[in-house]
């Protein structure tokens, strides 16, 4: 027991001597899942037109954009309710980056504008992290340092997918 303290108490020494400590963020990001909600009533366009959206993105790269709610029905079901892509480990290795770098995990839940408008458009952001943690925003001002361009990255990305139709 007496070897155990003093192995512990050399330790404790050589560290306190070493002042040069880097904590490692050892958060893992497993899946980020982006939805534009909003009045529907105006966004009429294909899903991959539509303003309103949600975009589920997982570390793996698959990539699955589906209708915000639920899908309208249509004739000879030509409405493509939901569409499956692939992004690199790049791809994914920068939107995390971007999240690690404004601390989404110390971001609060809700942001709202100063003023109200009638109809509030949000943004939803759902983060899975560490193996089943969430960390879920809501962000309805839409002018949040870090979160704005982290919309503007997904908004891209989106763009740049090459998407087919999910069975």
């Amino acid at each position: 027991m007496k070897k155990l303290l003093i192995l512990f108490l050399i330790f404790c020494n050589i560290c306190k001597a070493n002042h040069n400590y880097i904590l490692k963020d050892t958060t893992v990001i497993h899946q980020i899942s982006f939805s534009r909600g909003g009045n529907p009533g105006y966004d009429y366009k294909d899903l991959l037109e539509k303003e309103l959206y949600t975009i589920i993105i997982e570390e793996n790269g698959d990539v699955t954009l589906k209708w915000n709610g639920k899908c309208p029905t249509s004739k000879n079901n030509t409405v493509i309710c939901s569409y499956s892509g692939i992004i690199t480990k790049n791809q994914f290795s920068n939107l995390t980056k971007k999240l690690k770098q404004i601390k989404y995990t110390e971001l609060k839940e809700l942001y709202v504008p100063l003023v109200e408008w009638e109809h509030i458009t949000s943004d939803y952001y759902t983060i899975t992290y560490n193996n089943g943690l969430q960390k879920k925003i809501t962000d309805q001002n839409h002018d949040i340092d870090g979160l704005k361009e982290f919309r503007e990255m997904l908004i891209k990305l989106k763009k740049e997918i090459k998407w087919a139709p999910a069975k």
